[in-house]
C-alpha cells in the first residue's frame, strides 16, 4: 500500500490526512507515471506526456510503459503532439481503469469511482 497526495486533490502538495488516500502500490505507480514531471532544458522543447518527436520522421510518436513491465512500448506516429498525446492518454487511462477494476473490492467507493473518472492531462500536474 502507498500513500496518494493528489488522486482525490488534483496537484496537492500536502501529506494531511484529510487530503490523503491510501492505495495499493500498483495503482499509485501506474498514477505516478501519468502525472509525473519531466525536466524542461533551456534549449528542449517539452512534449505532452506520453509524446516525442522524432525529427527523422517529421512525426511524433506515442509510447508507454505498460504497468508491470521495464520497457516502453511504441504505438503510432502521428502528424500532430495533440494526436499523439490522444493515442497515450487513451491507453494510460484504460490501464488505470483496469487496475481500478482488479482493485475494486481493496479499496473505498470513493477511491475507485475517483480512478474510473481519472483523466490523463497533456503535462504533469505541476505545470498545468
Amino acid at each position: 500500500m502507498a500513500v496518494d497526495k493528489d488522486l482525490l486533490n488534483r496537484g496537492n502538495k500536502e501529506y494531511a490526512p484529510d487530503k490523503c488516500c491510501i492505495l495499493p502500490e500498483a495503482i499509485n505507480s501506474a498514477l505516478a507515471s501519468a502525472t509525473k514531471r519531466r525536466k524542461r532544458y533551456k534549449s528542449a522543447k517539452v512534449y505532452a506526456i506520453g509524446v516525442v518527436y522524432d525529427k527523422a520522421r517529421d512525426k511524433y510518436l506515442a509510447r508507454i510503459t505498460p504497468f508491470g513491465h521495464d520497457k516502453q512500448v511504441k504505438l503510432h506516429y502521428w502528424d500532430t503532439e495533440e494526436e499523439a498525446f490522444q493515442e497515450y492518454k487513451l491507453f494510460k487511462e484504460s490501464e488505470i481503469r483496469i487496475l481500478a477494476l482488479r482493485y475494486r473490492d481493496k479499496i473505498p467507493d470513493r477511491l475507485f469511482d475517483a480512478l474510473i473518472k481519472y483523466e490523463v492531462r497533456p503535462y504533469s500536474s505541476y505545470e498545468d
